[in-house]
C-alpha cells in the first residue's frame, strides 16, 4: 500500500510538472475572477453545510447525539483523507468520531448508509442524463432503484452463494434504516449536486444541460478513480472535457482549479488542521 501511494503521488507530481504551463495559465485566469471567487466560496460553504446535515441525520437516526458544528468538523476531517492517498473516503472522519467517544459499530453503519445513499444518488443522476440520449439510461435507473431496494429490504432474494454473504451482512445492518431516511439522504445529495451546478454556472456561464453533464462526469471521476476524491484524475480529465466544449485551456483549467480548491483542497487543509489540534 505504501508503494502504491508513493507511485500515485509521483504520477500526480509528474503530471503537474509536465503540464505546468497550462496550470500557470489557469492559475492566472482564476486569480482574475475577483468577486466570482467570493460567490463560489459562499456556495461551497453552503454545500459543506448541506453535506454535513446528511451525516447528522443519519447518525441521529441511529440514536447518536450530534451537533451541527461537530458534523461540519467530521465532514472536513473526512475530506482530509485525500492526503492519505487511501481510497476509503472517510477513514479519517470515522477515526475522528471514534476518538470523540462514539461507537465504531454505529459509525460503520452510518458510513454504509451514506455510501448507499451516495451511490443511489449518483446512479439516478447518471441514468437521467444518459436517458436523455438513449433509452438504456432509463433501464439503468430502474436497475439502480431495484438494486437499492433488494440490498436494503429484500436481501433474501440474493442468491445463496458465498460471494453474496458479505453483501447480506451489510444489508442486515441496514435493514433497520428507515426508507424515509434514505430518501432524505438522496434528497440532500441532489441539493449538493445543485449547488455544484450553481458553482459551475458562476465559473463557466454555460447552459444548464451542459452543466448537468459536467457535474455527472465529475461525480464519475470522483467515485471511479483509484485516488480519493479523484485527486489527480479529476484535475486532468475534466479540463480536457471542458476544452472539448470549446472553452479556452486557461478557462477550463482555471475553473477546475477554483472548483476543486473550494470543494476539496481548502476543506481538506482545514480538516487536517482540526486533526492536528484535536487528536
Amino acid at each position: 500500500m505504501r508503494w502504491v501511494k508513493l507511485l500515485l503521488g509521483l504520477l500526480i507530481i509528474y503530471g503537474a510538472y509536465a503540464y505546468r504551463q497550462y496550470l500557470i495559465e489557469g492559475l492566472i485566469y482564476s486569480l482574475n475572477l475577483k468577486y466570482y471567487l467570493v460567490l463560489v466560496g459562499i456556495v461551497a460553504a453552503l454545500r459543506l453545510l448541506v453535506a454535513s446535515e446528511a451525516n447528522k441525520i443519519i447518525l441521529e437516526n441511529l440514536g447518536v447525539e450530534t451537533g451541527r458544528k461537530l458534523m461540519v468538523k467530521y465532514q472536513l476531517v473526512g475530506m482530509a483523507s485525500a492526503f492519505s492517498m487511501i481510497k476509503f473516503s472517510n477513514s479519517f472522519g470515522i477515526y475522528y468520531l471514534k476518538r470523540k467517544g462514539y461507537l465504531l459499530s454505529q459509525l460503520v453503519v452510518a458510513y454504509l448508509v451514506k455510501l448507499i445513499g451516495d451511490l443511489t444518488s449518483f446512479g439516478i443522476a447518471a441514468s437521467l442524463v444518459l436517458g436523455k440520449h438513449h433509452y438504456s439510461g432509463f433501464v439503468a435507473l430502474v436497475m439502480v432503484m431495484v438494486g437499492s431496494y433488494v440490498l436494503t429490504r429484500k436481501q433474501d432474494l440474493l442468491p445463496d452463494r458465498w460471494v453474496f454473504h458479505r453483501i447480506k451482512d451489510y444489508a442486515d445492518l441496514l435493514r433497520r434504516v428507515d426508507a424515509a431516511l434514505m430518501g432524505k439522504v438522496v434528497g440532500l445529495n441532489f441539493v449538493v449536486y445543485g449547488l455544484d451546478i450553481l458553482m459551475w454556472w458562476i465559473l463557466l456561464g454555460l447552459g444548464w444541460e451542459s452543466l448537468i453533464v459536467i457535474e455527472v462526469l465529475g461525480l464519475l471521476l470522483v467515485n471511479g478513480s483509484p485516488t480519493p476524491g479523484g485527486l489527480g484524475v479529476y484535475e486532468v480529465a475534466l479540463p480536457a472535457y471542458l476544452a472539448k466544449l470549446g472553452l479556452g485551456v486557461e478557462v477550463a483549467v482555471g475553473s477546475v482549479l477554483v472548483f476543486r480548491f473550494f470543494n476539496l483542497w481548502l476543506p481538506a487543509l482545514v480538516g487536517a488542521a482540526v486533526i492536528h489540534r484535536e487528536l
